[in-house]
């Protein structure tokens, strides 16, 4: 059961990029790496000199936001939420939405900060963060077979998004009944775990054949061990039951005694999941 495989430098550079609107194809960053020029303040990302001038300007803009969040705070139930909107080669800009008066604020705001544009919508941030703290202080009884993973505010939808583990298929109109029309469900998982193997750490020979070690989390749980034999080797696995969903766990080493059909003698002990070969652990 192979882990997904790591999240490479190039990777990262096109998440990086994709999150502020830049191009983010593979060979577009490769070609930004051997030219090397990176982003302005702290590095993170290959860019081009109009890019890190956008980046610039883009942060100056966001530095701007507390004079308008301050003033949406003085009308109540006014701010629908406001976010930082990437347009680039064009500037990026304050997308503020409010409930009301849509001309008269957006003059106002137009003062305290560049680039802003104003959108009229049906819900306050107040009104939504509402309904999120009600989803969170009730959550479905065990017995509906819905689980709540996590909840929050989507202002771009003007919705309360929460994360549920359920196998109904009726999960999104179970939660409408429940909640009302501003919640909506995202289906992340059927079970509330799944098999996933373990990183192994190394292995003790035994009088009962071998103690596998390996990597867990202390709230995933063991659910079987797999051993291979042959001649020149052996090869083992770990498969947990991992929690799906957000995993609020801590470093811990796990250990688990499997049987041989002979004594190991001189034969490896190989990892099943990545082909390396597996040392004696010493605690």
């Amino acid at each position: 059961m192979p882990k997904p495989p790591p999240v490479t430098r190039i990777q990262d550079y096109m998440e990086s990029r994709a999150e502020v609107g830049l191009r983010s194809d593979e060979a577009y960053v490769r070609r930004l790496v051997r030219r090397g020029v990176w982003e302005y303040d702290v590095g993170y990302m290959p860019v081009t000199p109009a890019e890190n001038r956008y980046l610039r300007r883009r942060d100056r803009l966001a530095q701007r936001t507390g004079r308008v969040d301050r003033y949406l705070a003085r009308y109540r139930g006014l701010s629908g939420g406001v976010s930082i909107e990437d347009a680039f080669p064009h500037p990026a800009y304050l997308l503020v939405r409010v409930t009301r008066a849509r001309a008269r604020h957006a003059r106002r705001l137009a003062r305290l900060a560049p680039h802003v544009r104003t959108v009229l919508v049906a819900h306050s941030l107040r009104e939504l963060r509402a309904v999120q703290a009600r989803v969170d202080a009730s959550p479905p009884p065990a017995a509906d077979g819905v689980f709540v993973d996590g909840t929050g505010v989507d202002i771009d939808t003007g919705r309360v998004e929460i994360d549920v583990i359920t196998a109904r298929t009726d999960a999104a109109a179970y939660v409408r009944a429940r909640y009302g029309p501003l919640v909506a469900a995202h289906v992340i998982a059927a079970t509330l775990t799944s098999p996933r193997c373990a990183r192994m750490l190394g292995y003790r020979s035994t009088d009962a054949g071998l103690e596998l070690v390996y990597e867990t989390d202390g709230v995933s749980t063991f659910d079987h061990a797999e051993v291979t034999e042959s001649e020149d080797r052996v090869e083992v696995a770990v498969v947990e039951q991992v929690p799906n969903g957000a995993i609020a766990g801590v470093g811990a080493t796990g250990r688990r005694t499997v049987a041989l059909g002979r004594p190991l003698a001189s034969r490896g002990v190989v990892d099943a999941n990545t082909g390396t070969r597996l040392r004696v652990f010493s605690p």
